[in-house]
């Protein structure tokens, strides 16, 4: 269970690194919007990341 969680947060922080560099070029509201706009919910962000980790049972 450990090593889904270790393989979660790499994926998380992947989406984080990610995103945050094209956001900064193509999207065209990253220069003007606050930036809590661009704080994405981490129950969503973990639900997506938790997608891309094979057999994982997710319990809420």
């Amino acid at each position: 269970m450990s090593n889904d969680r270790q393989r979660i947060r790499e994926k998380i922080s992947q989406l984080f690194a990610r995103s945050d560099k094209k956001q900064d070029i193509s999207n065209p509201y990253f220069h003007t919007a606050e930036p809590s706009v661009f704080q994405i919910s981490p129950v969503s962000e973990f639900v997506k990341a938790a997608q891309l980790v094979p057999n994982l049972k997710l319990s809420f």
